[in-house]
């Protein structure tokens, strides 16, 4: 039987929607597809698979990304759904529980850590220059035309920007702060 839930993860926050979507497989219910705010489910023996989310350069459809996909199967991963952003995608992976692969760490070494830090922290000041941008517009819509007073749906959409522009910020600073941990940690193991 298949379910529909409704939830939304931002960018950055990849371990914690794996988490739920492992909670979700060991309560009987296996990721099948994955849209922007929702994920569709099948009911399954629970605690049977594990999920992997793991972010990849280019298109979830890529040449290299297909490569990748046929890699892992001959080790037992499979491709379950992806989802495209600009320049990266999200991909969605099962394996079964209780077998070798389980233990497999996609970002086990400091330099693939880095990788993956660099490519969120890119994509986050790329999205969050964007949308500041857009906050700009916006504002002056709302406040900047004395023609026809003041815009309350634009007034509106600048604080919900303004609020997304925030947590893209401090996203940034985390995404700084681990990177600098990483180097570190880097810098003592070489």
């Amino acid at each position: 039987m298949r379910k529909r839930f409704y939830k939304l993860f931002l960018v950055g926050q990849m371990e914690k929607e794996e988490q739920w979507l492992n909670e979700m497989a060991d309560h009987g219910f296996l990721v099948l597809n994955v849209g922007k705010f929702y994920f569709d489910f099948n009911e399954v023996d629970p605690g049977k698979y594990r999920i992997k989310v793991m972010m990849l350069k280019g298109s979830k459809n890529s040449e290299k990304n297909q490569d990748f996909y046929r890699f892992l199967e001959d080790m037992g991963i499979s491709y379950v759904d992806g989802m495209n952003f600009p320049g990266v995608c999200y991909v969605y992976l099962k394996m079964p529980k209780d077998s070798d692969v389980n233990q497999l760490e996609m970002y086990s070494d400091v330099d693939s850590k880095i990788r993956y830090n660099r490519l969120i922290l890119g994509y986050m000041i790329f999205a969050t220059i964007a949308i500041t941008l857009i906050g700009i517009w916006n504002f002056y819509m709302a406040f900047g035309r004395s023609d026809n007073g003041v815009s309350w749906l634009n007034a509106f959409m600048t604080v919900i920007l303004a609020a997304i522009v925030i947590y893209g910020i401090v996203t940034i600073i985390s995404c700084l702060i681990t990177g600098h941990k990483l180097k570190r940690e880097k810098r003592i193991h070489e």
